[in-house]
């Protein structure tokens, strides 16, 4: 999705089959030619959110279509991802040719940027039109929801059937679904009681108030003098006792170090 169209394309390419041949089944001849050129260059750079061992498979038939080309897969978190190609990108260091992260908000925001590069694939006559966006991102897969409701409460004609549908649901007869029964920590926490995988949605203010993160210290109070109140900020991501994390100070104001810059 960075530097150049062919990561992207040999990634799908792996998506169509996993017998040894020259090309993968339906592919235009003149596609050979990049294939020889991925060849050429012996080597494709993933960062990917998807671990390693859940992708072995696919790798593995990668593997077995493009034995000359290396696969250099980076195991990281969707935030990593985005950052790290930004820095490598702004210093022109070396980075990833393919970026696979579930985070769409900061993926399309890299195509808006300008960071990816038009690929006409294949593979994508074969994809849902909502999966291919401007040939530039692909939507490779897509998390199952589960919709739980109250037969007793909800009448048959209101059971959404998708997100559209809780929508309307939520704008034209919202009495429905009015009337406060659970919170949504209550709904969490009896869930999880149950055996239930059921999480929690925070707006940003609700989640510095939750007892578990409070419990763990992950709120951390700052003094900002210039504002005359304590700010609330996010604080470590996790706990190490060996080697303590601890919040110094504010943020930087702007233009606050600019004395230590000089003109530059």
């Amino acid at each position: 999705m960075t530097r150049s169209a062919l990561a992207s394309v040999l990634l799908l390419g792996m998506l169509a089959c996993a017998s040894a041949q020259a090309l993968p089944p339906g592919y235009p001849a003149d596609y050979q030619a990049i294939v020889s050129a991925a060849e050429q260059e012996g080597s494709v750079a993933v960062y990917s959110a998807t671990d390693s061992a859940s992708a072995d498979a696919l790798l593995k038939d990668f593997r077995v279509l493009y034995p000359k080309v290396q696969i250099r897969y980076y195991d990281l978190n969707s935030t990593e991802i985005y950052n790290r190609y930004l820095s490598e990108t702004a210093a022109n260091a070396e980075t990833a040719d393919v970026l696979w992260s579930g985070s769409m908000d900061l993926q399309l925001k890299l195509v808006a940027d300008g960071h990816a590069l038009t690929h006409h694939s294949p593979e994508s006559a074969k994809m849902p039109k909502w999966a291919v966006y401007e040939d530039r991102a692909w939507g490779t897969t897509f998390e199952p929801l589960v919709m739980a409701y109250n037969k007793r409460l909800l009448p048959a004609d209101a059971v959404p059937a998708s997100h559209g549908d809780l929508l309307r649901l939520l704008k034209e007869r919202p009495q429905l679904l009015a009337g406060g029964k659970l919170t949504s920590y209550e709904f969490f926490v009896q869930g999880q009681r149950r055996g239930l995988a059921i999480p929690v949605v925070y707006s940003p203010e609700e989640v510095m108030e939750d007892e578990h993160y409070k419990a763990r210290r992950f709120p951390v109070t700052v003094e900002h003098p210039e504002l005359g109140r304590p700010v609330t900020y996010t604080g470590a991501p996790f706990i190490m006792e060996a080697s303590p994390w601890r919040f110094r100070r504010h943020a930087p104001r702007l233009g606050e170090h600019q004395s230590m810059l000089g003109d530059r």
